[in-house]
C-alpha cells in the first residue's frame, strides 16, 4: 500500500524524492508477497506503485538531463 502511496505522490509533486523510496518499498513488499506463500496479499498494490514511482523518476530523470543539455547549447561562448 505504502508504495502505491508514494508512486502516487511521485507522480503529482514531489518525483524522486517520492520515488525512490516508492520504488524501493515496492520492491521489499513485492518479495515479501512473493516468499509469505499466499498468506499475504497486495501484489497488484505493489506493483501499481513500483511502475508510478520507476515512471515517474525515470521523467525527472529526463527532465534534469534535458536542462543540462539545454543549458550547454545555449550558453554562449567567450571568445576572443
Amino acid at each position: 500500500m505504502w508504495g502505491l502511496v508514494l508512486g502516487i505522490l511521485s507522480m503529482l509533486c514531489f518525483g524522486p524524492f517520492a520515488g525512490v523510496p516508492g520504488i524501493i518499498v515496492s520492491v521489499s513488499a513485492r518479495r515479501s508477497i512473493r516468499r509469505s506463500g499466499g498468506a499475504l496479499t497486495g501484489g497488484g498494490l505493489a506493483t501499481a506503485g513500483l511502475v508510478l514511482s520507476i515512471i515517474s523518476t525515470a521523467i525527472t530523470a529526463l527532465a534534469i538531463v534535458g536542462f543540462i543539455v539545454a543549458v550547454a547549447v545555449h550558453t554562449p561562448s567567450t571568445g576572443p
